[in-house]
């Protein structure tokens, strides 16, 4: 018993052990904590927006345009409405597009307000500036051409359109398997 009571503790030693750190977190639990420690009430501001205007073009692009086809495909079944949903794909495209080409006119003149605020200060950072510019006037001319594609059915955009126009296919075919194989096991 000796070896245990030295490993271990005697009892009373546990319990005045036990009884120091409920004591302990009493005072923990009473405590208040200022909630402006933890939550800041803006969020935060992304330091590069060009990853932001990619994004936006990115999240259009990836969208399951072959499910929604074969969806709309399968209940609606005309060519009037696959033409009315290419339209709108078209058009929110072009939204899209203009939304992107603003966000990065605005990137720009913010960047082209800092080259003027250290003009003369360091060569190297106005140089930087300078090509992140050039770069940005790039994306803008890509960005207008692509708006000009979509209005003839062509680039970026043409790709959820032919994706969508497949699945509508899809979903059509879907549809006339579905009622040739119950209507044939309908009871006249």
């Amino acid at each position: 018993m000796n070896i245990f009571t030295r490993l271990f503790g005697s009892k009373t030693n546990l319990n005045s052990q036990a009884q120091g750190i409920t004591a302990a977190n009493a005072e923990v639990t009473t405590a208040v904590i200022p909630e402006n420690l933890f939550v800041e009430a803006t969020a935060p501001e992304s330091p590069n927006s060009s990853v932001e205007a990619k994004s936006i073009v990115n999240d259009f692009l990836d969208q399951d345009f072959i499910g929604a086809g074969a969806r709309d495909g399968f209940n609606f079944h005309s060519t009037e409405f696959l033409e009315s949903k290419k339209k709108e794909i078209k058009s929110r495209f072009s939204f899209m597009i203009d939304q992107a080409i603003l966000d990065k006119r605005q990137s720009r003149l913010q960047l082209e307000n800092f080259l003027v605020e250290i003009g003369g200060i360091s060569e190297e950072t106005e140089d930087k500036l300078s090509n992140t510019i050039r770069e940005m006037d790039h994306t803008l001319d890509t960005l207008r051409q692509q708006k000009e594609l979509a209005s003839m059915d062509e680039g970026w955009v043409m790709s959820c359109l032919r994706k969508y126009h497949t699945g509508f296919a899809q979903g059509m075919r879907d549809y006339v398997e579905s009622e040739s194989l119950f209507g044939s096991t309908k009871i006249l």
